[in-house]
């Protein structure tokens, strides 16, 4: 978990992103949250990234998003036909 929440604090020193969106049924878990924040705490001491993360809205519903843009933009595309 160290390397992966170093990863991110690269990430923001180099980006500078408004926040970080976390996706998947791993970040679901408050276990592993509270993890990545214990590990900001207490090795790397950087608050900044802690406030950026946020977990994905769309856990689990992205696969339905795909395909449903694909088709709007086709349908645009198209002139209104499918």
């Amino acid at each position: 978990m160290y390397y992966f929440c170093l990863s991110l604090e690269n990430y923001v020193s180099l980006f500078d992103p408004s926040k970080i969106i976390l996706y998947g049924s791993m970040f679901e878990r408050d276990v592993v949250m509270d993890n990545i924040k214990n590990v900001f705490a207490e090795k790397i001491k950087d608050d900044v990234v802690v406030e950026k993360l946020q977990r994905s809205q769309n856990n689990g519903h992205l696969e339905k998003i795909g395909p449903i843009s694909i088709v709007v933009e086709s349908f645009i595309s198209n002139g209104g036909y499918l």
